[in-house]
C-alpha cells in the first residue's frame, strides 16, 4: 500500500510539473507584444554583424572552434519570441506552433517579418522552444544586446557560488576540475548563444542544489524528484543540442560529493535517478506532441517519429559510420592540448600517491563509486552511437556531451585521494572521541 501511494504521488508530481510548464508557456505569449516586437527588430543587426556562425575567439583549430555561436537557431528563437501571428491565430496555436519560414535562412525571414514583407507560417511544433517563453519576459524591457549581458551576469554568479561551495566542501582542486569542464564547453561565451545557454544553466543550478543539500537525509531520500525536474526542464528548453549533460554532470557531481564522505549512491537510487531524468526528458516531448496534435489539428507524433528515424539513421540520407560520429565529437574535448593536460594531471596524482604513501587498497565504497563514475562517463558514447546522424552533422554543438567523460576522468583520482585522507582523519580521532564520550557519561551520573 505504501509503494502504491508513492507511485501515485510520483505520477501526480510528473503531471503537475508538465501542466504547470504548459500553462506558463502559453501565458508567456499573452504578454504585451509591442515592446517585444520592437526589441526583437532592434536585435537583428547583431546577427547581421556577427553572421550565422560567429566565433569570437581566434580560430586556431579544434581548441577554440567549440566557442562558435549558433545565430542560425537563435534567429529562429527570436522569430518565435516575436509572436508575429498575434491577431491571426489564437494564443494556444501561436505558443505551440513555433511559426517560422521553413527552409529559408531564418535571419532573412526575421528581417522580412520585421518589415512586414513576409508572414511566418511554417510550424516547428515538435519542440517546445522554452527559451522563447523566458526570452519574452526580458524582451519586454531589453533588446538582445543587453539580454546577453544579463545572462552573462547570471551565469557567472551561479559559477562563483558553485566554485566557492565546492572549494569549501571539498578542495580547490575539485573546483578547478569542474571549472575546467565548463571551460571546454565554451562557458565563457555561453551567455551569447540562446541555443546553448539553457542546458548550462540547468546543470549549474542542479549542481548548486546538490552541493548545498547532499548531506541532508531527506534530500538523498527524494533525490529522484530533483532529476525529474532537471529532465523535464531539459526537455522543455533544449533543441537537441547536448541534453545529456544535465544528467551526466550533476549525477557525477552527486556521486563525488557522497564519495568524498565515504558514502555511495544505492542501486535503488541509481535506477530512480536515471528513470526520473528520462521520464522528465522524454515525457516532456511526448506531452508536447500530444498537446500540439490536439491544438494544431495535426499529427505531430508522425512528423516527430520521422525526424527521430532520420536523426538515428546512418543510411541513404547521410553516409555515416557510427564510430565516426563518436570520434568527431570526442576530438573536441580530448584534443591534443587536453590530452597533454590529462597526462600531466594523472602523473602528478600518481607521484602524490607514491610520495605520501597513499597506495593502500581501495575500500569497497571507493571501488563502487569509481566503477559507477566510469560507467556514467561512458554514456556519451552510447548517445553518439544512437543519435549518430544528428551528432555527426551538428558536432559543433553536440561535442559538449563528451564533457561528461572528461569530468569522470578528472574526479576519479580526486575521489580516491579524498577517501584516503578521510581514512587518516578517522584513524587520528578515536581516542579523543572516547574521552569525550566518557566525560558525557560521568556528567550524566553526577546529575542523577
Amino acid at each position: 500500500m505504501k509503494i502504491f501511494k508513492e507511485v501515485l504521488k510520483y505520477i501526480g508530481c510528473v503531471l503537475a510539473l508538465f501542466i504547470c510548464i504548459l500553462i506558463i508557456h502559453v501565458l508567456s505569449f499573452g504578454l504585451p507584444n509591442k515592446n517585444i516586437k520592437k526589441h526583437v527588430d532592434d536585435s537583428i543587426n547583431i546577427f547581421e554583424t556577427e553572421g550565422l556562425y560567429y566565433n569570437p575567439l581566434v580560430n586556431n583549430g579544434i581548441v577554440t572552434r567549440g566557442y562558435q555561436y549558433d545565430n542560425f537557431t537563435d534567429s529562429i528563437i527570436l522569430l518565435v519570441s516575436r509572436d508575429s501571428l498575434e491577431g491571426w491565430r489564437n494564443i494556444a496555436d501561436r505558443s505551440l506552433g513555433n511559426y517560422n519560414c521553413g527552409d529559408e535562412n531564418p535571419l532573412t525571414c526575421l528581417k522580412n517579418v520585421s518589415i512586414k514583407a513576409e508572414i511566418p507560417e511554417y510550424e516547428y511544433s515538435r519542440y517546445w522552444f522554452g527559451t522563447s517563453a523566458l526570452l519574452r519576459v526580458f524582451l519586454l524591457f531589453f533588446d538582445l544586446y543587453y539580454i546577453r549581458y544579463i545572462f552573462l551576469i547570471i551565469l557567472f554568479t551561479l559559477f562563483i557560488v558553485l566554485m566557492v561551495k565546492i572549494a569549501k566542501e571539498c578542495n580547490v582542486l575539485s573546483a578547478i576540475a569542474y571549472a575546467f569542464v565548463l571551460l571546454n564547453i565554451g562557458f565563457i561565451t555561453m551567455s551569447f548563444s540562446l541555443q546553448f545557454l539553457p542546458n548550462t544553466l540547468i546543470t549549474l543550478i542542479a549542481s548548486i542544489v546538490i552541493a548545498y543539500n547532499y548531506k541532508k537525509e531527506n534530500f538523498n531520500k527524494y533525490i529522484q524528484y530533483l532529476f525529474l525536474i532537471i529532465g523535464t526542464l531539459t526537455g522543455y528548453f533544449d533543441l537537441l543540442t547536448y541534453p545529456l549533460i544535465t544528467f551526466g554532470i550533476p549525477f557525477l557531481f552527486y556521486i563525488y560529493m557522497l564519495g568524498k564522505d565515504d558514502k555511495k549512491v544505492s542501486i535503488k537510487n541509481i535506477i530512480l535517478i536515471g528513470f526520473s531524468w528520462l521520464l522528465g526528458y522524454i515525457g516532456m516531448f511526448i506531452f508536447k506532441f500530444a498537446v500540439s496534435s490536439i491544438v494544431l489539428h495535426k499529427n505531430v507524433f508522425k512528423s516527430s517519429i520521422e525526424q527521430i528515424m532520420f536523426r538515428t539513421d546512418t543510411g541513404d540520407a547521410v553516409d555515416i559510420v557510427r564510430k565516426d560520429s563518436i570520434a568527431i565529437n570526442y576530438d573536441y574535448i580530448f584534443n591534443d592540448f587536453n590530452q597533454k593536460i590529462l597526462y600531466v594531471y594523472y602523473a602528478i596524482m600518481a607521484l602524490y600517491v607514491i610520495i605520501k604513501k597513499k597506495y593502500n587498497n581501495f575500500n569497497g565504497k571507493s571501488i563502487y563509486n569509481i566503477v559507477l563514475v566510469l560507467l556514467v562517463g561512458m554514456l556519451p558514447m552510447a548517445w553518439y552511437y544512437i543519435l549518430s546522424n544528428h551528432s555527426y552533422i551538428h558536432n559543433f554543438m553536440t561535442y559538449r556531451t563528451a564533457s561528461i567523460s572528461l569530468y569522470a576522468l578528472l574526479i576519479i583520482p580526486i575521489l580516491f585521494l579524498r577517501n584516503k585522507e578521510e581514512k587518516v582523519e578517522v584513524i587520528e580521532t578515536p581516542k579523543e572521541e572516547k574521552k569525550t564520550t566518557k566525560k558525557k557519561k560521568t556528567t550524566k551520573k553526577k546529575d542523577k
